[in-house]
């Protein structure tokens, strides 16, 4: 139902964090931007991928299976990539528990 409310965000409204209803309440009162509507289907479609792989990895019931689908989080945007040109960002595996890292430290922890 989900997927379904995200294709048809520009009629409905697909809530999948609680932590938006405070949002989604403002803007039911408000009328809801087409950019806020976008939004929320971003992340519907992003939570139902998640989950579309956790159980695909489930059903292959193997511990290599010939497909694996990471879902990965922003853990901190960097000051620069490889050159100060270049943007860059810290990713780790949702659910998994990577090294502590602050923005402005020069290496992970353990």
């Amino acid at each position: 139902m989900l997927r379904a409310a995200a294709k048809n965000h520009q009629a409905v409204l697909p809530v999948c964090d609680p932590e938006d209803y405070p949002r989604v309440l403002e803007a039911l009162r408000a009328g809801p931007s087409s950019e806020f509507r976008r939004e929320l289907a971003r992340k519907a479609f992003a939570h139902t991928a998640s989950y579309d792989a956790a159980i695909a990895e489930w059903l292959a019931g193997e511990k290599f299976p010939e497909e694996k689908f990471l879902v990965l989080k922003r853990e901190a945007s960097l000051r620069y990539g490889e050159n100060p040109h270049q943007e860059a960002s810290l990713y780790r595996v949702l659910g998994e528990r990577g090294p502590s890292w602050r923005p402005g430290s020069s290496r992970a922890r353990p």
